[in-house]
């Protein structure tokens, strides 16, 4: 799949990162994962945006505006489950309507369908789709600079699956709901093609390694 390394090479992606502020401790994270619980009880929030070249500018680290008194959580989950996930917000956001249009049934089946026939390309592939992909854009060589730099003392990072004790341990309640609302259709890694796996596969090889680096597995 030469021309998706050439493709991947190319793209510049784009990083929505938001921070949620609990007095002196901030949680770092992007996509949808936990920030509709996370930014209904935090006492501020910031939408930062990077692009892929603002880590190869020292003063990149400045747009976090990155305190010594403040205590730093990055939130991190599995880049394929984090992927997987996004993959159907994306979806909605950029071809449902389509269906609608040409009145096709939004149904599993024809979900899957599109998926596989062209969107994972037009997803990952396609600029147009990519630059704006905050759901499944790769963000990972973005945290592992912040933890290979350490530009403040207290920086720690989370795994996705622990979020509901760091929540407790926030005060936000000995059983916080999370992720309220439930996705009619959840895309699974079986349902792919298998050219959307080597897509997906070739995507996702470097967000692998820095999760790795992240976590020192």
């Amino acid at each position: 799949m030469m021309v998706v390394q050439k493709k991947l090479g190319v793209i510049e992606s784009r990083y929505r990162i938001m921070e949620f502020q609990f007095k002196d401790i901030s949680i770092i994270t992007t996509g949808k994962h936990a920030t509709t619980f996370l930014e209904t009880h935090c006492d501020n929030c910031i939408d930062h945006t990077y692009t892929e070249n603002d880590l190869l500018d020292p003063k990149s680290l400045k747009l976090l505006l990155f305190r010594d008194d403040r205590k730093y959580l990055f939130l991190v989950r599995e880049p394929l489950q984090r992927f997987l996930s996004g993959l159907n917000m994306d979806w909605k956001a950029n071809f449902k309507d389509t269906l609608k249009l040409f009145n096709i049934p939004i149904s599993r089946q024809n979900i899957i369908k599109s998926i596989n026939n062209d969107f994972i390309y037009n997803l990952i592939l396609k600029d147009d789709i990519t630059i704006n992909a905050h759901h499944c854009g790769n963000w990972l060589k973005f945290v592992s600079f912040i933890k290979a730099t350490k530009p403040v003392p207290k920086l720690t990072f989370i795994k996705y699956e622990d979020r509901k004790k760091l929540f407790i341990k926030l005060g936000l309640g000995s059983n916080p709901i999370l992720n309220s609302r439930t996705d009619k259709c959840k895309i699974f890694y079986e349902d792919l093609s298998p050219q959307s796996k080597e897509i997906v596969n070739q995507y996702l090889k470097n967000e692998i390694k820095y999760y790795n680096y992240i976590f020192q597995r």
